[in-house]
Order: structure tokens, then C-alpha cells, then sequence
């Protein structure tokens, strides 16, 4: 759960965007060492990892109400199109337009974390590109938010996503590509 709040609120800022992956830069080989020369059940250490990271990214320039907004809001969108997504994967079997959506998704490292990702930070290039990952991410998020206001679950879905669902989704979507037996 924390490393996808942490990312979904990395990805807000384009003023941020160095700074932020920096810190992602310094994150991952950290995460990756404790990960390989520590005992592979001891979380703590982990989280310890991580929690500094969230820390670090939330703080890493002075709070001020535009920050909190749009980290906020970015965090919202990610809440909101993982929803969309997981709909989405569902009519796979179904759907034309599911299927050919899922079958990019698949393609795209870390699964549903990779597009979000992607699409955040490919919302700030210019031109085309831009608006076009940033009609896609919108279209996500409000279509996700369409189908909890559909089903009042505006307010329960965040509050499960966050607490049960994102921490095993995220990780069974990642583990394969974080891995190194998956590449080889």
C-alpha cells in the first residue's frame, strides 16, 4: 500500500518529476539489496525502507496547498482507474474493446501499476502524446468513479482498495517482473 501511495503521489507534480525519481532511483536498489541479503521473510526492514521512501516523497519540497491538491488528486486517480481496470479485466471474455485494452495492460510492465504509471508521467510531454495520456488516465479514473457511483461505493471503495486491496494486487502483479527467474 505504501509504495503505491508513494508512486501514485511522485507522479503529480511535473515541477517534482526529477526530484521524485531520484528518489525512486535511490529507493529501488535499496529495497532490492535488503530484499536479497536480509531473511526473506523479514518485512520490517522493508517497511522501514518504504515508509522512509513515502516520507521522503510527500515532504520532499515544502507542503503547500497546491501540493497537497494535487498529490491528493493523484492519488484519487490512481484509487479510481484501478477500479476502472479491474472492471475491465472482468469483461475481458466479453468484450472487444476490455480485451484489446487488457491485452496492452498485459504487455506493460507491472500490469495495471505500469499503466498508471506510465500514463502520469506521459501526461507531461508535450503535445499529442500529453493529451493523449492524460485523456487516457482521465477516462480511467472517471470511468472507475462512474461505476462506484453506480454501485454507492464512492466512499467504501477507497477505503478497501487502500486497506485490503491494492497491497495484494500490487504485489502479485509485480512479483513476477521484480523476479530476476521471471526474465530468464
Amino acid at each position: 500500500q505504501l509504495t503505491a501511495f508513494g508512486a501514485a503521489w511522485a507522479v503529480s507534480d511535473p515541477a517534482d518529476l526529477a526530484l521524485q525519481l531520484s528518489l525512486v532511483g535511490v529507493y529501488l536498489p535499496i529495497v532490492a539489496f535488503v530484499s536479497r541479503h536480509f531473511k526473506q521473510n523479514d518485512l520490517s526492514i522493508r517497511l522501514v525502507c518504504t515508509t522512509t521512501w513515502v516520507v521522503a516523497v510527500v515532504f520532499a519540497r515544502p507542503p503547500n496547498m497546491a501540493r497537497l491538491a494535487r498529490g491528493t488528486l493523484s492519488v484519487a486517480t490512481f484509487t479510481y482507474a484501478w477500479l476502472m481496470l479491474t472492471y475491465t479485466d472482468s469483461w475481458r471474455a466479453s468484450s472487444f474493446v476490455a480485451k484489446v485494452v487488457m491485452t496492452v495492460v498485459d504487455e506493460i510492465p507491472f500490469w495495471k501499476f505500469g499503466l498508471f504509471i506510465s500514463l502520469s508521467l506521459g501526461r507531461h510531454l508535450p503535445g499529442y502524446l500529453g493529451s493523449l495520456s492524460f485523456t487516457s488516465l482521465m477516462a480511467l479514473a472517471f470511468g472507475g468513479l462512474a461505476f462506484a457511483l453506480r454501485r454507492r461505493r464512492v466512499v467504501a471503495w477507497p477505503i478497501i482498495f487502500w486497506s485490503l486491496g491494492v497491497g495484494h494486487q500490487l504485489g502479485a502483479d509485480c512479483h513476477n517482473w521484480l523476479d530476476p527467474g521471471f526474465w530468464w
